[in-house]
């Protein structure tokens, strides 16, 4: 990804991404138990699995958009002080980009092989999980990487480059009740029931060697990263400059914070499968639209970059 990927390449892969989401959501069966659990028929649980599935391609749609722009920008300006941490940054968006149709599509998968052959349910499920862990470190890393180089360009030697305490404080917080929910989930290992679902089918040390101790570590470089590019926004001129890293910044933490968010919701799965239908669907689009936010803003500070060159 040294060279600038071409837009109708990137919008491609997108394309072939959605086609395949869309089929597994319209063809793949519904688990039986989710049908007897909340009452509902084949083609009404296909119906609802809809609702989720178009916000999910906006979404990526955004993500795609966002790599596209602040690519495109970075080769603009590719011989300046910043333009390969820029470069770096875009890298790490597209990885992001790619990951989120992999897991939802890596997610559909697993309920087809657990409906097809429920002996694979841990399998899947743990090949799915560490997908998204690799992704989440590759694209966290990059993210982290151009943001510090970023930072670094311009920063003064007056200038306070560590993270606030309040910065610290979340993420001890997080950290902590994380961890904790994780271990006190009873059905993190095994099911609580046949037919049922392990969060993870993992024995504690690889659960918290392997799964989260990597989280922490995704969110600690997301956060930082969108503190240095805010400390790098400081040292720059222009407000249009100033405006297009405030969003990249704030989409950042959007995105950080909503996969903590979908972390939360996979540890206390016992908790959210007693929910109502009415209230899990409620819970699921105010995620959706949180994620919407972040890589929405990411793609608008990126879509402002572009147009500095184009002005």
């Amino acid at each position: 990804m040294s060279k600038i990927i071409r837009p109708g390449a990137a919008y491609f892969l997108f394309g072939i991404f959605t086609l395949v989401y869309v089929a597994l959501t319209l063809w793949a069966p519904t688990d039986t138990d989710i049908l007897t659990r909340y009452d509902l028929t084949s083609s009404e649980a296909r119906n609802l699995r809809l609702t989720v599935t178009l916000p999910y391609i906006v979404i990526w749609f955004f993500a795609i958009f966002g790599f596209v722009r602040l690519k495109t920008y970075s080769h603009l300006i590719r011989k300046s002080s910043h333009g390969k941490s820029l470069s770096t940054i875009a890298n790490g968006l597209f990885v992001l980009a790619v990951g989120l149709p992999l897991r939802a599509i890596g997610n559909r998968l697993v309920s087809l092989a657990e409906d097809l052959q429920p002996h694979l349910a841990a399998t899947s499920t743990i090949i799915v999980n560490y997908i998204d862990i690799i992704a989440g470190l590759v694209a966290v890393g990059l993210i982290y990487t151009g943001s510090q180089r970023l930072m670094k360009t311009t920063t003064k030697s007056n200038n306070k480059t560590a993270p606030p305490y309040l910065v610290m404080i979340v993420l001890a917080l997080i950290g902590t009740s994380y961890t904790y929910l994780t271990f006190t989930n009873p059905v993190r290992q095994f099911p609580a029931a046949e037919g049922g679902h392990a969060a993870y089918y993992l024995p504690d040390f690889l659960l918290l060697f392997t799964v989260v101790l990597p989280y922490l570590i995704i969110w600690y470089m997301g956060l930082h990263a969108a503190y240095f590019i805010r400390i790098y926004r400081k040292s720059v001129q222009g407000i249009i400059y100033k405006k297009a890293l405030a969003y990249l910044a704030a989409g950042i933490v959007f995105v950080v914070l909503s996969r903590v968010a979908m972390r939360y919701m996979a540890s206390l799965n016992t908790i959210v499968e007693a929910w109502t239908l009415q209230y899990l669907l409620a819970i699921i689009y105010c995620l959706l639209i949180f994620i919407a936010i972040g890589y929405g803003l990411i793609a608008k500070g990126a879509e402002k970059l572009k147009k500095i060159e184009e002005v």
